[in-house]
Formats: structure tokens, sequence, C-alpha cells
């Protein structure tokens, strides 16, 4: 006896009930097998291209930054449960007038005051707008390394799974 699918739509006149044989095997783990088909695979490659165009923006970054140091002006709280802080800060690079810039300090890693001194490394110092982060490795690296992380382990989970039901 073959299966039935039945589907209850809404009608002017009330609700129709239209039932139809069913074409292949009929069961919830069709949603399942769905995204490990194809979503999985999907979300793993874009988060390890993510993460692989991050880490080349990172080791250029790493290669081409120059130190310099920056006083700060001002500085202010993104959220008040977040350890992120913009400040403006005039940055002073060798062979080089002092130019102000907005700085964000995503993971808290400096002490903020009026007038203090921070660390910083600058990219593009020949161009008239300068690259300026803070000398931290978090806020150059931790981002591409963890889109990288969960796309190749997705990838790889992947893989593992296929292999595992397809002797």
């Amino acid at each position: 006896m073959r299966p039935w699918v039945c589907l209850r739509a809404a009608h002017r006149d009330g609700y129709v009930r239209t039932c139809v044989p069913a074409r292949g095997r009929i069961d919830d783990s069709s949603r399942r097998s769905t995204f490990r088909r194809w979503l999985a695979p999907l979300i793993g490659t874009l988060m390890t291209a993510l993460g692989v165009v991050g880490l080349q923006g990172a080791i250029r970054f790493s290669l081409s930054a120059v130190p310099a140091t920056g006083t700060i002006v001002d500085f202010h709280k993104t959220q008040a449960r977040s350890a992120s802080t913009i400040a403006s800060v005039d940055v002073k690079l060798p062979g080089r007038a002092p130019f102000r810039r907005e700085i964000t300090d995503t993971f808290g890693t400096v002490e903020w005051s009026v007038r203090g001194i921070v660390q910083l490394r600058c990219s593009h110092v020949e161009s008239d707008e300068p690259n300026c982060q803070i000398s931290s490795w978090a806020e150059v690296w931790l981002w591409p390394i963890v889109f990288f992380g969960i796309g190749a382990t997705t990838l790889w989970y992947v893989q593992k799974r296929a292999s595992r039901s397809h002797p």
C-alpha cells in the first residue's frame, strides 16, 4: 500500500483537505539531511573564506604597519555593558606632523585617560589617510582566526559525516 500525503488549506468556504500519493520517503529527517547536504557546507565555506580574507588582511597589516604613539584627546565607552571604547587620538608618526584619528578599542585592552599615551600601529603611512589601530594582538588577529576556525571545523565535520554515511 502506497503512503499518502494530506494537506489542509484555507478556502473561502472553510478548510479543504487534499490527499495525494506520496513520492519517495516521508519523514522529518529530510530537513536535517537538507541542512547537512548543502547549508552546512555553504556556511562552512563562507566562514572559511571570510577567515582567509581576514587573515590575509591581518598579515598584510602586520608586515606593513609602523609603530606610532598617540595622545588621547577624548574617549567614551560605547555601551554600559561593553568593554569597547572609542577615542580621539593625536597620532605621532616619525617624519610626519601629528594628526587626529578616531581609534576603537574593541576588547578594552587600553587604560584610557585624557592626555594619556597609547601605542598604535599605522599602515598606509604615505597616504593622506593612514590606517591606525591599537597595537594589540586581539584587535588584529582574533576575529579572522575565529571565523577561519569555525568555517574549517564546520567543513571538517561535514566531510566526516559524509564519509561515515557513504562507506
